[in-house]
């Protein structure tokens, strides 16, 4: 396995040969004091229900637009009335937030408001995810988005997903040929988000995660969720689909992938539904023991290295309220993969980002944007939150938060009072320097390199280490031999890591 110099992540199992008295963990997200950012406070946000689809930051814009949210204020009863298809807010900080008089739409006659188009019964767009992509030779399609596409009058309609283009994020023109994929309700639903893989723009030779520059993971119906012994076996249950492109649009050479099966729930996630339903029970009108079920809803994606990312919207499925649609709670959970066949269950299934506390503006559900984004040494996941679960009922609020994590944060090696040490499998590696990202409590890390049959080798031991005590994301490995690390480099080699009190996130080699 070569490595290079991409920063490894220990979320999963792939490079670890053996742990010894450390343990992997799983680490939620921390929910910013000053939840929820962003609330319904416009004349046309009725229904006081917004949901976050896309947030972007721009490190080189100044001022308000550094950071932008792409949302989405629904009405629940529109009739034929107009009301914005999609919105927009600006911030500098991204936890102060601001909503422009863009001037796009006229809404009762006034263009002072933020939204970026127009839907009604008779035609409505909803993009439930964009993209910025700068590698895109034509400016005028640098962003783009897959949006579901339909009506309600005079007949219902699902058109399926079309694209649209950009050049700034606010002015949207479709694509002439739409739509670029059918609605069917089984491969292609309703749910669906367009992911830009950045790492496509670099790409190294071979590597299956930088094939594609754009990812769709996409709601898939399926019939055979939890295996022949659960209740639900044979019925219709959300599963998590994914579909890959190189071009957005359909031509000569390229168009989408079919909508792979990628996840589907089991059995011990309904089992697990269960419990987590019975403790979230202030937030339902529905509850009906004999329905409880996990459905897999949606998932956002975060391409990082070696791994791809899944933050999978898990909907505990709690029964149905009379005329509004099935209720239960949803909570997020990490997911992963390497060659984008095999998908791991990473955490032990444990929440990544939970619903609040009974009472709380977010004790109901929790929807995250499609990606992630890194704000220096930080993760933030913006996410939509309501007071209750996915039942539509009176009473309900939704709005949108933030939580964050460290750098590599999601998951950690960690080691108490006793020491612990985690032990690599064979890689080779390209550089001249280690880099690791750890905290210590009190306690230390200490790193030594090995050869292919775990020989310590002179000059890289435990005892030539200068221990590291404190708390860094980028901190430099540092030996007392003069020994060039770089002598190892393109060589097969093991890393062993001794811990007391700390947890280790990642490690890198560098030039």
């Amino acid at each position: 396995m070569n490595i290079g110099t991409t920063r490894q992540l220990l979320a999963d199992d792939e490079l670890i040969e053996s742990m010894n008295h450390v343990f992997q963990v799983l680490n939620p997200g921390r929910k910013h004091s000053g939840n929820p950012l962003i609330v319904a406070d416009k004349p046309w946000e009725t229904g006081d229900w917004l949901y976050a689809t896309t947030v972007l930051l721009d490190p080189a814009a100044a001022g308000k637009d550094r950071f932008r949210i792409w949302y989405y204020g629904f009405m629940e009863e529109w009739g034929d009335r107009d009301y914005p298809g999609l919105l927009l807010a600006h911030s500098e900080d991204g936890i102060h937030w601001e909503k422009p008089d863009l001037g796009l739409v006229s809404l009762n006659g006034s263009k002072a408001n933020n939204g970026l188009f127009l839907n009604n019964s008779r035609g409505w767009i909803v993009m439930e995810g964009l993209c910025y992509d700068p590698s895109d030779p034509d400016p005028s399609r640098s962003y783009k988005a897959l949006a579901f596409v339909g009506a309600e009058e005079p007949q219902v309609r699902r058109d399926g997903w079309g694209a649209y283009f950009s050049p700034d994020g606010l002015h949207w023109q479709p694509y002439e040929k739409n739509p670029v994929l059918k609605y069917d309700h089984v491969t292609v639903c309703e749910v669906l988000t367009t992911i830009y893989n950045e790492q496509s723009a670099n790409p190294r030779p071979g590597h299956p995660l930088d094939r594609y520059r754009y990812y769709a993971p996409a709601k898939y119906s399926s019939y055979t969720c939890g295996g022949p012994l659960s209740r639900a076996y044979g019925k219709m249950r959300r599963a998590s689909g994914l579909m890959t492109s190189s071009d957005f649009i359909p031509n000569d050479f390229t168009q989408w992938s079919p909508n792979h099966l990628i996840l589907q729930p089991d059995e011990v996630d309904d089992f697990l539904a269960g419990q987590r339903i019975m403790a979230q029970s202030p937030a339902l009108n529905a509850n009906h023991p004999e329905e409880h079920r996990a459905e897999f809803y949606e998932m956002g994606l975060m391409p990082y290295g070696d791994i791809l990312l899944g933050f999978l919207w898990v909907f505990d499925l709690s029964g149905d309220v009379e005329g509004k649609g099935q209720d239960g709670t949803i909570h997020v959970q990490l997911v992963g993969t390497r060659d984008l066949r095999t998908w791991k269950r990473l955490g032990e299934r444990r929440p990544l980002l939970s619903p609040g506390s009974p009472g709380d503006w977010d004790a109901g559900l929790v929807y995250p944007c499609n990606r992630p984004v890194v704000v220096g040494d930080e993760i933030r996941m913006y996410y939509s939150g309501a007071n209750r679960g996915h039942g539509w009922k009176p009473g309900v609020r939704q709005s949108i938060g933030m939580a964050s994590w460290r750098l590599d944060g999601f998951v950690s090696i960690n080691a108490s009072n006793a020491k612990g040490t985690l032990t690599t499998k064979v890689f080779t590696f390209s550089g001249r320097k280690l880099f690791i990202n750890a905290e210590s409590a009190g306690g230390e890390v200490l790193v030594e390199m090995l050869d292919e049959s775990e020989g310590p080798i002179p000059g890289f031991t435990m005892e030539d280490c200068v221990p590291f005590r404190g708390d860094g994301v980028r901190e430099e490995v540092k030996w007392k031999s003069d020994n060039r690390l770089a002598d190892l480099a393109g060589k097969p080699v093991k890393l062993r890591f001794r811990m007391t009190r700390a947890k280790l996130y990642s490690f890198q080699f560098l030039e």
